[in-house]
């Protein structure tokens, strides 16, 4: 459930990804009973095996003629984010990345990568991660409603984010800055944002958002709806189970207009 995942995460980044101020989740946070676990763990590295050195000339660009940066609203906030996919980097058919500098405090907000897992380095400074939040591959769906974090992980140390699965990252100690790269296995992720698809201000009246509601969060009566003619409504539709509109179908445009709201 998505009451589930947003109970899970830290609160500026649930109240965030929900469009909510703190006061507002605060009253809205639901209660869940999922536990938090331990998902990070020291390995020897005597113990893995060193592959040869590549000594043929490697296939390599500057950083600064592949880089794109990600200006879009809702990645999170007090970060910077740089993308390299395959359009940028041809070469790079089975991988991509995406590169985040975390001003102090800075977090990045939910996401759910959708065809492909994800190995997250941390190149400087110091954050927190976790993942929740998926489908589990069988009955038992507890591993998939269970937040697995790591603290404070340092330059060098590594985060599996498997696929399907929410992530999260913030800087850990609220004082310096941070620097993490997060890689892809293909060459062009697709992510759902939580702060799209989940927050009340969604405009695509999505079952994800009903889900959220019915799960014990409750959009605030002042909630400000964008909706897809990028006008801004102060008052929310209230959303219901009875709803049966998908994410993939798309409304006219006299729907939207004469939707209530």
């Amino acid at each position: 459930m998505i009451a589930e995942s947003y109970a899970q995460l830290p609160d500026k980044i649930a109240a965030y990804s929900m469009g909510m101020s703190m006061g507002e989740w605060a009253t809205a946070k639901p209660k869940v009973s999922a536990d938090t676990g331990t998902f990070f763990a020291k390995v020897d590295s005597a113990k893995f095996k060193w592959l040869p050195e590549e000594n043929a000339e490697p296939a390599a660009v500057n950083r600064s003629d592949v880089e794109v940066e990600d200006t879009r609203p809702g990645l999170g906030k007090g970060i910077q984010v740089w993308n390299i996919r395959t359009a940028q980097f041809p070469f790079a058919t089975r991988m991509s990345q995406q590169r985040i500098v975390f001003q102090p405090g800075g977090f990045r907000s939910l996401v759910w990568i959708t065809n492909a897992a994800a190995i997250m380095t941390v190149i400087s400074g110091h954050v927190n991660a976790a993942t929740q939040g998926g489908i589990s591959g069988g009955n038992n769906t507890g591993p998939s409603s269970t937040s697995y974090e790591a603290t404070n992980l340092g330059p060098f140390d590594a985060f599996y984010f498997p696929i399907r699965r929410g992530y999260w990252i913030e800087e850990a100690t609220g004082k310096e800055p941070a620097e993490v790269i997060v890689v892809f296995e293909v060459g062009n992720w697709e992510a759902l944002e939580a702060k799209d698809g989940f927050s009340c201000a969604n405009p695509l009246g999505a079952p994800w958002a009903y889900e959220a509601t019915a799960g014990g969060i409750e959009c605030p009566s002042t909630a400000e709806l964008v909706q897809r003619d990028g006008k801004r409504h102060k008052s929310l539709r209230r959303h219901d189970n009875s709803d049966t509109q998908s994410l993939m179908q798309q409304p006219k445009q006299t729907e939207i207009e004469n939707s209530e709201l």
